[in-house]
């Protein structure tokens, strides 16, 4: 099989699953992990790429035809421009969550600040920071150990010293005193009543338990991390959660109540309500010494 059959071969394969476009995307992807970069491929479109890929490749387009996602297939992903291990027990990192990593990035002014991730999954978000800030101290939170298994090994692929420890952020276990500059979330957002919209190969892959909320309390979630962050985030301090499109002022409202401040709903590249940010304020000390 020729390289240029290699591709042709995914797209037709998966095309009346995911489109012309994202087929195509999805053929890169997977000829780059098999040795074929873009710039080889359009240098040398028939080169042959060998009976054991092709036989892979084959394999790739008969699992991609069930829907099951690309990166875990490959067992791999990009985020931010660094490379991360997914499986099935955790979420596939998504564009927007880069979009959140970024504004922290370029938000954060203290030279080692703690960072908090709660609900890390594949501990994209945690990885990331950690990786760009390199003086800071960076724990990463989940209810799953299978997935902060994930978290670690990622932490460890991209040597990053990373704390990942077990918790429930609706019933939080973790040292009061442990105080933080930045907390970051994004929890379950998506309400049982949307899964009619979603994806066969999202439902049918990708944990529940890290996607959806119950329609009868969907921001659960975010009232316990807007309590959370004003108990434990240090004065000017800022806590940021990615959020459900439907939900930007009630989340907002949420944060407000519990005693943040300059909280802001930030839309995404498509212009969609995506994530809310607040600040902890300083806490001023008016006391005077006087000489006697």
């Amino acid at each position: 099989m020729r390289v240029k059959d290699a591709i042709r071969h995914i797209i037709d394969s998966t095309g009346d699953i995911y489109g012309s476009g994202e087929s195509e995307s999805i053929a890169f992807i997977v000829l780059e992990f098999v040795g074929f970069p873009r710039k080889k491929i359009f240098a040398d479109a028939e080169a042959d790429i060998g009976e054991e890929k092709e036989n892979f490749i084959r394999e790739v387009a008969k699992e991609l035809n069930k829907n099951r996602p690309i990166q875990y297939i490959l067992g791999e992903t990009e985020f931010y421009g660094i490379r991360l291990k997914v499986d099935g027990k955790v979420l596939i990192p998504r564009q927007e969550t880069e979009e959140l990593v970024q504004r922290i990035l370029r938000e954060t002014v203290k030279e080692n600040p703690i960072i908090l991730d709660l609900g890390t999954g594949s501990g994209c978000i945690a990885v990331s920071l950690a990786k760009n800030i390199t003086t800071a101290k960076v724990y990463a939170t989940d209810i799953s150990s299978a997935a902060l298994r994930i978290a670690r090994e990622n932490a460890e692929l991209n040597n990053i010293d990373l704390t990942a420890i077990e918790d429930d952020i609706l019933k939080t276990k973790l040292p009061e005193n442990l105080r933080f500059d930045i907390i970051v979330s994004n929890p379950p957002y998506v309400r049982s009543s949307e899964k009619q919209f979603m994806h066969a190969n999202v439902l049918d892959f990708e944990p529940a338990v890290a996607l959806f909320v119950s329609d009868n309390d969907p921001l659960l979630f975010y009232r316990a991390i807007a309590m959370f962050a004003f108990e434990r985030l240090n004065g000017g301090g800022k806590v940021y959660v990615e959020i459900n499109e439907n939900f930007g002022p009630e989340v907002a409202e949420l944060i407000r109540e519990a005693g943040l401040h300059d909280v802001l709903i930030i839309p995404d590249i498509h212009e969609k309500d995506r994530f809310v940010s607040a600040t902890k304020k300083k806490v001023v000390n008016n006391t005077h010494s006087t000489k006697p």
